[in-house]
């Protein structure tokens, strides 16, 4: 009977090994599944650091080229406006040249140089009108005679 009770009592020290070595197992496996998941949340955690400053340098880089383009389009607007200058000062030279000639004009016409100019353009125009009025009347004879021969033509194939 105290064999048996020793046996009982040795069977129940290995069940009870048998148990705590399962726990142990059982801790030993949780232990590395938490690893694990701690393992997947740090690697979660840099794969997010990453794409935040893959997103942090893509505004950087929009914010640079924002800049790049304001830039741009200040130098644009310099430029016409340096470009406004230009005429400014263009239409500003022809007016001050407009004036001079207008007074050497005015000087002209008061040495009466511009007078006989005109009055020398009015004969040749007057001269070129009656020319222009002849060629006009010798193109006018010519179409009648055309005119003529033609109608004479159509006449005799109707015939």
């Amino acid at each position: 009977m105290e064999a048996g009770v020793v046996a009982a009592s040795v069977e129940a020290g290995l069940v009870a090994a048998w148990v705590e070595a399962g726990v142990v197992a059982a801790s030993v496996e949780a232990g590395v599944v938490a690893a694990s998941v701690e393992a997947r949340v740090v690697a979660a955690s840099v794969e997010a650091g990453v794409v935040a400053a893959w997103v942090e340098a893509g505004v950087v880089a929009a914010w640079v080229e924002a800049g790049v383009v304001a830039a741009s389009v200040e130098a644009g607007v310099v430029a016409a406006s340096v470009d406004a200058g230009v005429v400014a000062a263009s239409v500003e030279a022809g007016v001050v040249a407009a004036s001079v000639e207008a007074g050497v004009v005015t000087a002209l016409v008061e040495a009466g140089v511009v007078t006989a100019l005109v009055e020398a353009g009015a004969v040749a125009a007057s001269v070129e009108a009656g020319v222009v009025a002849a060629s006009v009347e010798a193109g006018v004879a010519a179409a009648s005679v055309e005119a003529g021969v033609v109608a004479s033509v159509v006449v005799g194939l109707a015939m």
